[in-house]
This record gives structure tokens, C-alpha cells and sequence, in this order.
């Protein structure tokens, strides 16, 4: 079966070649590093996009340096890992090679002879060939992309409204792993009430925890919180 085929890839081909077993954690680590930054800096895109549309020149600069600098990274990273791991397909092309050149040297004296020299030769080429093609897409294309959709899926925006003391009405954006402080931080930079005076109110309930998630409170897309301001003393 298929997932027979690519247990022996990765047993025989991977975790038995020791020039490609070392490689596979930095490997692993700049591909998780390289695509973190690439879900970022679509994050800091629509950050940025949102900005521009509010005339709010505050972050503007900061966030588009913060793009530069993070895309500029993700680029560097991605080369990075191709580079890593060209080597190790190789490495993979070769020791197949040799492996199933050593298969059919040990086959049958009669049965060797009735393959043909040239039959043997197109079949190391095409199992080598297919081997390191595999080990190539999974670790170059296939790994990398579940990964960004599994990161966007987490960091994936979108807008709720918060009703202000003053009657005005704002959008605030949020994800799964937002946390009250950071909601009461964005009204901050949009409305200059300090996060120590806003008071969060989300159906009858107030949100007096500051590190409870946006997940763990019930808030989806369009969801409406009042702000009021907190009393001193």
C-alpha cells in the first residue's frame, strides 16, 4: 500500500542515511520558523491595509518596516531549507541506487541474465529517481504547506464591534488565541481610553479576566462588546 511504500522511503531512505537523519531537525525547524513568518506577514498585510483605510499613521510605519523585515526573513528561510535538504535527496538518489543495484546482483545466475542489462539499468534509474522525488515534494511542498494551512487556521482575523461609553462604534480584530488585554490594547491605540479604565461587557457578562481567550469567552465574527469606563478607588 501507499502508506506501506512510504513508511520503507522513510525508514530506509531517511532515518537510516545518518548524513540525512542530523538534517532533519534543522530542517524541520527553519520549516516551521519560515512558514510562521509567512502566515505573519500576511497578518501584518491586512494590519497594514486597515490602517491606511483608517488614516491612522501611528503604527503605519512601524508595521510596514515590521513587514519588510519579517517577509525579507520568511524568503531567506525558505532558500534556507531547500539548500538544507538538496543535499540529502542526493544523498537518497545514491544509496538507492547502490541498493537496488545490490538486489539484482544477488539475484538468480538465470534470472539476472533474463532481465538485460538495459531493463536493469531503467529500473535503478526510475526507483532512485522516484525515491528521492518523494523525500523532495514531501519535505519541500507537501510538509511546508500543511503547516501553513494548519498556522493560518490558528491566526486566521476576523472583526468583532465594541460599543464605546461615548456611543461610537468600533472594529476591533481578533483570532482564536486573543485575549481580553490585547482587545482592551487595540481600543487603546484606536481611542485612547487606558486599559486599566475600559471595562468589557459581553452579553450582561463582564470579561474581568484579562488573559481569557476570545475562544474560551464565545466571541465569533460580528460579535458586539460594550465598553464602559471602570470606577477608581
Amino acid at each position: 500500500s501507499d502508506t506501506e511504500i512510504l513508511k520503507d522511503i522513510f525508514m530506509n531512505y531517511v532515518f537510516k542515511i545518518p548524513q540525512i537523519r542530523i538534517l532533519v531537525l534543522p530542517t524541520a525547524l527553519t520549516m516551521i520558523i519560515s512558514r510562521f513568518m509567512e502566515v505573519k506577514v500576511s497578518e501584518i498585510t491586512q494590519k497594514v491595509s486597515i490602517l491606511f483605510i483608517e488614516g491612522n499613521e501611528k503604527h503605519r510605519f512601524y508595521l510596514v518596516s515590521m513587514y519588510f523585515i519579517v517577509a525579507l526573513s520568511s524568503c531567506l528561510l525558505i532558500e534556507l531549507q531547500g539548500f538544507i535538504f538538496t543535499g540529502s535527496v542526493q544523498r537518497a538518489f545514491r544509496v538507492a541506487c547502490k541498493d537496488t543495484f545490490k538486489y539484482f546482483i544477488q539475484l538468480d545466475y538465470h534470472k539476472y541474465h533474463s532481465l538485460g542489462s538495459g531493463e536493469i539499468q531503467s529500473v535503478i534509474n526510475r526507483k532512485s529517481k522516484a525515491i528521492s522525488e518523494i523525500i523532495d515534494v514531501l519535505a519541500i511542498n507537501f510538509l511546508p504547506t500543511v503547516l501553513v494551512i494548519f498556522l493560518t487556521n490558528i491566526k486566521i482575523f476576523y472583526a468583532i464591534k465594541v460599543k464605546l461609553i461615548t456611543g461610537k462604534e468600533i472594529e476591533v480584530e481578533i483570532n482564536k488565541s486573543t485575549v481580553v488585554k490585547e482587545i482592551k490594547k487595540q481600543i487603546e491605540d484606536k481611542e485612547l481610553f487606558p486599559p486599566e479604565q475600559q471595562k468589557l461587557v459581553f452579553s450582561g457578562k463582564v470579561l474581568s479576566n484579562e488573559e481569557e481567550s476570545v475562544e474560551e469567552i464565545g466571541l465569533g465574527n460580528g460579535s458586539v462588546l460594550h465598553m464602559i469606563l471602570a470606577l477608581r478607588g
